[in-house]
């Protein structure tokens, strides 16, 4: 399941920001549909209308019923009347949407967005009519952040949108029982205030909705690239490719995201020792004279200072010139000359710069003590070309001569040794003698004789002189070969009332030793022999998700005999209007299908919803339940359930209109799918191994379905 790695890592750095029915989210979906393509799917971009006013649709009536019960809570008279008819509208818009009739489905503009649907037909010598076809689904469009996901009151939000029916229905009988004239009226106020009371939460899910839409959007990373990658990592193993998307991004893991940046090196200053310093250290004569000579660049190699008479000092500087023969051997008589004088002394050049010079090069003393820059040895510290460099594995290269050379000091083991521990070290020991070798059938057939002479001589009684320990001797390789034929033990035979119905084979012979054969698929001198040490250790251990890999791949032709539709959906965060749009083209193409929505798997705890809905609420399909348990016990992969009662998915729409659905969500501790909606949902948070076990769940159960 490596490769969903890859297509989240390629989803991430490919799709920044995608809001429903935008221009990035017409990318986004091109993008996918280029990745399906890959895998030589049918795929096809499917273009839908997508009302915008559809999800602030409910925002706006909750806004109204707070109206109505604080006018009922205050006003009298006209007023009352006012937040009368606006909680009795506002309820009947509540109870004809609970009814599935939504008056205000067709109130607002459209926008344009798109699906991208691949379809896998069914193959395979499994493939038949009756098999039941697979839909996974999983949405693209990033959402908007909002405050009731991140703030402090985020773990009270699922509370508070489970019971906002109810308080509706609370704040209807506080209206109700307000126009009861029998009713004294301070009774009727304080109802009114209760009813004022329960419309407060309603008012907070409703600014939560419209603050929504004007905040800035997410990353998507965890919802819902992680469910694209799911989705994607699913079609790899249905239609594998072996090609895994190309991504510059460096892979960056939580740890290293929150390691501190390390400072910049600070460069390396020596130390130049100063005309002091030397001096101090008395290594060289007194009549000795030391100079130091600036190197600027300004000076030119070319110039030699010409130096005064009597001066015992030879330049550093030679010129570039070509030199003759002539000059070379005056320049030797010279030097000669110079090294058998009294007095010794140190070439040096005189600072071509007059002591009185103005500038800053005057106050620069050459023969000071002051820190240079010390230059590094590009030559020591360059890399050696090996990709293992850096790591545990790397081992130098050594060269073919040194191998032998290190072999030279072997003793040699044909000549004769002599103990030096031994009393008398003189005493030499004789080589030990190497046996003929002999390869693998000869080391069967000698097995099996030894076996047989071990049955031949089971009943028989060891004399004194035997050695226990002594090893069975070894036949010349004619016998072990099959040449001479080996006479059959005399057995006993036992009396049977119904005979021997399974017939003589070789379990007989070890009838008569008591601690013989007790059963089995054959002997032991049928078993084979391996060539090589039992205890040795396997060169390279599999990991588990290669091993998982391997054994859920061996069952491919139960995978591939469905019909598998992999469907990435758009404006999701519009009321599921990609999920509607696909129903209303694809619904009899799908029929009694498997439909199973990924959404926010690459974090927080993996969970399977067993309802759906805040008004209607719908049961996910029990068989497919009770399926994806099973295949996630077996896959050693946790996955709990839990009712999303206060909220809808992709997968409701479907439930609704009686497709059998279920979704796998990723739940945070505040009981809302993990990092959505908030600023946190980026890449550095989300798992990409819990995103590739769920590819790996839904692959086993498109299986066992």
């Amino acid at each position: 399941m490596a490769m969903t790695h890859d297509y989240l890592e390629y989803l991430d750095e490919q799709i920044g920001i995608s809001p429903a029915s935008s221009q990035e989210e017409l990318q986004a979906a091109q993008t996918i549909s280029d990745l399906m393509k890959q895998h030589d799917v049918e795929t096809e971009i499917e273009e839908f209308d997508a009302r915008t006013f559809s999800k602030v649709g409910p925002a706006v009536i909750l806004t109204l019923l707070f109206l109505g019960a604080f006018l009922l809570a205050i006003g009298s008279g006209a007023v009352t009347v006012v937040g009368l008819l606006l909680v009795v509208a506002t309820m009947a818009v509540l109870v004809l949407r609970y009814l599935g009739t939504d008056v205000l489905s067709g109130i607002g503009g459209t926008s344009r967005s798109q699906n991208v649907v691949a379809h896998h037909a069914a193959e395979g010598e499994l493939a038949a009519k009756g098999n039941r076809p697979i839909v996974v689904v999983a949405h693209y469009d990033s959402p908007h952040e909002s405050f009731l996901n991140s703030s402090a009151i985020s773990k009270y939000v699922p509370v508070l949108k489970k019971y906002s029916p109810y308080l509706a229905l609370c704040i209807a009988l506080c209206a109700f029982i307000r126009i009861l004239v029998f009713i004294p009226a301070p009774v009727r106020r304080v109802i009114s205030w209760i009813g004022f009371i329960a419309a407060i939460p309603l008012l907070l899910i409703a600014v939560g909705v419209f603050a929504e839409r004007f905040s800035p959007c997410t990353l998507g990373a965890n919802n819902n690239k992680s469910g694209v990658a799911a989705m994607l990592g699913v079609l790899e193993n249905v239609c594998p490719t072996g090609k895994a998307p190309v991504t510059h991004r460096p892979h960056v893991t939580p740890a290293l995201a929150a390691a501190p940046v390390p400072p910049a090196p600070e460069p390396v200053l020596g130390v130049r020792h100063g005309k002091d310093v030397v001096e101090s250290l008395g290594i060289l004569p007194e009549t000795c004279e030391i100079d130091y000579i600036d190197r600027t660049p300004a000076d030119s190699p070319e110039e030699i200072q010409e130096e005064p008479e009597g001066s015992q000092t030879a330049p550093l500087n030679v010129p570039n010139e070509p030199e003759t023969t002539a000059d070379l051997e005056e320049a030797r008589s010279h030097a000669a000359s110079a090294t058998a004088s009294a007095t010794a002394s140190v070439p040096v050049v005189e600072d071509e710069e007059p002591a009185d010079s103005d500038g800053p090069e005057a106050a620069f003393d050459p023969g000071a003590t002051q820190p240079v820059p010390v230059v590094a040895d590009d030559s020591r510290s360059a890399t050696p070309d090996d990709s293992d460099w850096g790591k545990t594995t790397y081992a130098p290269s050594i060269s073919d001569v040194a191998r032998r050379a290190s072999l030279f000091d072997l003793p040699d083991p044909s000549e004769a040794s002599s103990d030096p521990f031994a009393e008398d070290p003189n005493v030499t020991r004789v080589a030990p003698s190497q046996g003929r070798r002999v390869n693998m059938a000869q080391k069967l057939a000698q097995n099996n004789e030894n076996n047989a002479h071990r049955i031949r001589t089971s009943n028989s009684v060891p004399t004194i002189d035997s050695d226990p320990l002594a090893p069975p001797a070894v036949e010349p390789l004619d016998t072990l070969s099959g040449s001479r034929e080996v006479e059959p033990a005399e057995k006993k035979h036992r009396f049977r009332i119904f005979g021997n119905k399974h017939g003589n084979d070789d379990n007989d012979d070890w009838d008569d030793d008591s601690n013989g054969w007790k059963g089995g698929a054959t002997t032991r001198s049928g078993l084979r022999m391996v060539d090589g040490d039992e205890d040795e250790p396997l060169a390279e251990a599999s990991n588990e998700d290669e091993l998982r890999d391997a054994v859920l791949s061996m069952s491919d032709d139960e995978l591939i005999s469905h019909d598998i539709w992999f469907v990435a959906l758009g404006a999701s965060s519009i009321d599921h209007a990609g999920m509607k749009a696909f129903l209303g083209k694809h619904r009899s193409s799908i029929r009694g299908a498997f439909l199973i929505n990924l959404d926010c798997v690459g974090a927080g705890s993996l969970t399977a919803l067993n309802r759906e809905g805040l008004l209607n609420v719908r049961r996910a399909d029990r068989r497919l339940l009770r399926l994806l348990s099973g295949t996630a016990s077996d896959l050693h992969i946790p996955l709990m359930q839990k009712e999303l009662d206060w909220g809808t998915t992709d997968a409701t729409p479907a439930m609704r209109q009686s497709v059998r659905a279920i979704t796998i969500v990723g739940m945070g501790e505040n009981g809302m799918p993990a990092l959505s909606k908030t600023a946190d949902d980026s890449i550095e948070n989300v798992d990409a191994d819990q995103a590739a076990s769920v590819a790996a769940l839904v692959t086993e159960m498109i299986r066992r379905s």
